[in-house]
């Protein structure tokens, strides 16, 4: 359980690489409030595809306190995610 301690929720990042930029298809696993890609605002689904640039992408999602899920889960066969810290 995550305690409430403010009211715009948790904020979860992560990055991958795309080798030439376009188009890209996600499938995410988990309920998110709101998500970003590069700071372009997307509307969270379970399928979602989002236009990406070439090299370094960043997501963000926003999760919901009260509504915390038990896991999150991102994959695409489109790109490449980095491991290790953000840059």
């Amino acid at each position: 359980n995550v305690p409430a301690r403010n009211s715009r929720g948790v904020f979860l990042a992560t990055q991958f690489e795309s080798a030439g930029g376009g188009a890209a298809k996600f499938a995410l696993a988990g309920e998110a409030a709101e998500l970003w890609v590069n700071g372009k605002k997307l509307h969270p689904a379970a399928d979602f595809s989002a236009e990406l640039k070439a090299g370094l992408n960043t997501l963000v999602l926003r999760v919901d306190e009260a509504r915390f899920p038990e896991s999150v889960r991102l994959a695409s066969r489109d790109v490449n995610f980095a491991l290790g810290d953000l840059k």
